[in-house]
């Protein structure tokens, strides 16, 4: 039991990220979803930021982006380019979980890849938001996400990617 009653703990097997993700989601009740990844952090003004970017324009469903980025080294900022399956981007060109805000209603049609090798199932996410919602990226840095641990899935598959 959680001793914040705004707080609901769910406990279910190890089946990776996505399915913990879904877990999750299917206990929201609240109009607008965030995810917030331990290792990084929000802004000041995140939240108040993207609330007001959607009240601003209701169609608006989904929005990603808008971090800052801290790395140790600059080779750190790059990683595998979905889009183009080939090449690096810097990841403040990238869908990143942690920036990912939208409305419950993309959740009661889209749900994260639940394949433990996938690795970037926040763009999976965002690919799928696309087909049937507005997704705007959100123009300002108001999430600091950190890319300097070097043992990330990430990091782990910038080894093999070409």
């Amino acid at each position: 039991m959680s001793p914040d009653p705004r707080v609901t703990v769910i406990r279910q097997a190890n089946a990776g990220q996505g399915a913990a993700l879904n877990a999750g989601l299917r206990h929201v009740s609240e109009e607008f979803i965030a995810f917030l990844d331990a290792d990084d952090e929000y802004l000041p003004d995140h939240l108040s930021a993207h609330l007001a970017f959607l009240d601003a324009d209701p169609s608006v469903d989904l929005l990603w982006g808008g971090l800052e980025v801290v790395v140790s080294r600059p080779e750190d900022a790059f990683v595998p380019d979905m889009d183009q399956g080939s090449g690096f981007i810097h990841v403040s060109e990238c869908v990143v979980m942690g920036t990912i805000f939208a409305r419950r209603r993309v959740f009661e049609t889209c749900r994260f890849v639940e394949d433990r090798h996938v690795w970037w199932i926040d763009y999976e996410l965002v690919q799928a938001a696309r087909k049937h919602f507005r997704v705007e990226r959100f123009p300002h840095p108001t999430y600091r996400y950190y890319r300097n641990s070097g043992a990330s899935l990430v990091d782990q598959a910038k080894r093999t990617w070409t």
